[in-house]
């Protein structure tokens, strides 16, 4: 049995009692949901309590309970079943306390404030994993109080407060334990009296306190960010990247972002050696909340020895990749920083936590008022250079452009140098020493250059000059068409052969054939395709009418058929499906010609086109 399945039981049975045989219950009374009416999601109906009984607007002092494994009404007990939903219509509606246990996700709605007496929250929220429950009606708490969320049987659930809490006079005391999480969501502001926030087992401290669970702040969302009420933590996490009142963290870890973002702090932060400082680095860029997490404080930080860890963002915390010039600004405050992590030292490095990817180390540096972290360079082991060049699989003739890429990768370390390209031997002109810069996810040189005169049987090679690191130059050639000479002009490079079009909708599908001489390579074909409909107009020349009859074009397509063939989709424009709207159908004339030099009109097609109705 669940945790708190007999609390829930013993609620049901006492809600049950209450109401058989009274019309309607007395303030103080218990109400167990049952979600059974089938016209209404509202509170104030009978049928959507065991027994029949509704609590009334104000009534002071009920208990709710949403129990787990609801089997009233038609609900099946699946995610999607309405009785899980609830909507709360009893204005000034003010309860001593509220139970839910989620088998299935909760979800509570509401546009009144709900008021929740001493007796507070108690929730048991096995069902977070993908269909948390969830409380979106205001909440004001009337008295101090204790909200306990369990993760249940599953060790990781969630309750998330959609409508933000209030209250500054009383207290909050949250205890978590099973991984339970309380998701204070979207922008929410949360201002209460002061916060304890502790998880179950003292033992998990540091990075292990998110066992016990964490309170999260989500998409900017507020706790005591205004009146700035102390929050203290005690072997449990905060996590997020909105705003939060003072914070004391006892054997607690606090995760700045999630896992980007800034998380800012109205006052203190005073850690202990047993708590942890958690923050992420993306791939690159010096920007905080998009390139990195940030603390950021207007109250003294006192790291008091807790330990610091850096992440890569995703969940498998894979390694970023950064370039050298990278400071990131981890933790930043208007008031002082005193004291240092325990696990690095001023100017010592750390090395970021990863599963995946090639190892990073940064400096860590403490200053008056903020902590940085700045990549420690690791010496570069290269391991390759390739050459690649486009295009690449068409004849080359002489003055035609090529584009040269030279991609070094290293087994260690970001590669830094330049790279030479050669034609034939000989430096090609503004390529001598090309500098390296990340193309896509890898290092590259590039150079633009023309093949050589006519008759000539071009070679390009490429060679590495690493700029620190290791001395060792390692060198690839590529060669381009080697076995055929470079021609005098550009070729024709394709016979283009167009097959009999069919229409479907507002398109034809045309099939169009490409083929070469074998020695060339792989065939190459550009070409047009117009769609065009014959038009008469009456013109008046000295006085006399004419009908000129002419061609108007309503659709075309530009393609390359880089195999021997393919089909190609022609669409009609605007102008063309306004007249194919008009006229149902349309006789059309589909023209398909090669782009390149000589070949002229290949295939001229009638065709109607039909609109699909």
């Amino acid at each position: 049995m669940r945790r708190h399945s007999a609390v829930a039981l013993a609620f049901a049975l006492c809600a049950w009692g209450l109401a058989i045989g009274v019309p309607s219950a007395l303030a103080g009374s218990t109400f167990t949901w049952s979600g059974a009416e089938p016209e209404s999601l509202d509170w104030s109906l009978g049928g959507n309590w065991l027994g029949g009984s509704a609590p009334s607007a104000g009534d002071s002092g009920d208990s709710l309970v949403f129990p787990a494994d609801l089997t009233g009404g038609d609900c099946l007990t699946t995610v999607n079943d309405v009785c899980y939903l609830s909507a709360d219509d009893l204005p000034g509606y003010d309860i001593d306390g509220l139970t839910i246990d989620d088998g299935v996700g909760y979800n509570i709605a509401g546009a009144d404030t709900l008021t929740i007496g001493s007796s507070g929250i108690n929730a048991t929220t096995a069902a977070s994993a993908f269909n948390p429950s969830e409380i979106d009606t205001p909440i004001a708490l009337s008295a101090p109080q204790t909200w306990g969320i369990d993760g249940g049987p599953s060790d990781e659930g969630e309750l998330i407060d959609g409508g933000g809490v209030t209250g500054t006079g009383n207290a909050l005391d949250v205890r978590l334990s099973q991984a339970g999480y309380l998701d204070l969501d979207l922008g929410s502001n949360n201002e209460v009296g002061n916060v304890n926030i502790t998880g179950l087992i003292s033992g998990d401290t540091g990075l292990s306190a998110y066992d016990n669970g964490a309170l999260e702040l989500a998409d900017g969302s507020d706790l005591n960010g205004s009146d700035a009420n102390p929050i203290q933590l005690t072997h449990a996490g905060i996590v997020g990247d909105g705003l939060i009142g003072p914070i004391t963290s006892t054997g607690g870890v606090i995760t700045a972002g999630d896992p980007l973002g800034i998380l800012n702090v109205s006052g203190a932060v005073t850690l202990d050696s047993a708590s942890e400082l958690q923050f992420g680095i993306a791939e690159a860029g010096s920007t905080a909340g998009t390139d990195y997490s940030q603390l950021s404080a207007t109250g003294n930080i006192n790291l008091g020895g807790a330990d610091l860890d850096i992440t890569g963002t995703d969940k498998n915390n894979d390694c970023p990749t950064l370039a050298t010039s990278t400071v990131d600004t981890l933790v930043t405050t208007t008031g002082t920083i005193s004291g240092t992590f325990g696990n690095v030292a001023n100017g010592g490095v750390y090395g970021l936590v990863c599963t995946s990817g090639s190892p990073v180390d940064v400096t860590i540096t403490y200053s008056a008022h903020s902590i940085t972290a700045e990549l420690v360079p690791p010496i570069p082991i290269y391991t390759d250079t390739s050459l690649a060049y486009t295009p690449d699989t068409q004849l080359p003739y002489a003055g035609a452009s090529v584009t040269l890429t030279a991609t070094v990768s290293a087994a260690k370390g970001i590669p830094q140098g330049s790279v030479a390209f050669t034609s034939d031997g000989t430096a090609i002109p503004g390529c001598a020493a090309q500098p390296l810069q990340l193309v896509g996810a890898t290092w590259a040189a590039v150079c633009a250059t023309t093949y050589g005169a006519a008759g000539s049987f071009p070679a390009f090679q490429v060679a590495f000059q690493p700029s620190t690191g290791s001395a060792d130059e390692i060198s690839s050639s590529g060669v381009v068409y080697a076995n055929v000479a470079v021609r005098a002009d550009n070729p024709d490079l394709g016979a283009l052969k167009a097959g009999a079009a069919t229409v479907a909708g507002d398109a034809a599908s045309v099939p169009v054939t490409c083929s070469v001489p074998s020695y060339y390579g792989a065939p190459i074909c550009d070409g047009t395709a117009e769609i065009a409909v014959s038009r008469t107009v009456t013109v008046t020349v000295h006085g006399k009418r004419r009908r000129v009859q002419g061609i108007r074009s309503v659709g075309s397509a530009t393609f390359t058929v880089n195999q021997s063939s393919t089909t190609e989709q022609v669409a009609l424009d605007a102008d063309g499906r306004r007249l194919l709207d008009t006229k149902h159908s349309l006789r059309v004339t589909l023209i398909v010609k090669n782009s390149g030099a000589g070949n002229g009109t290949i295939s001229t097609q009638h065709l109607t086109f039909k609109h699909p109705r």
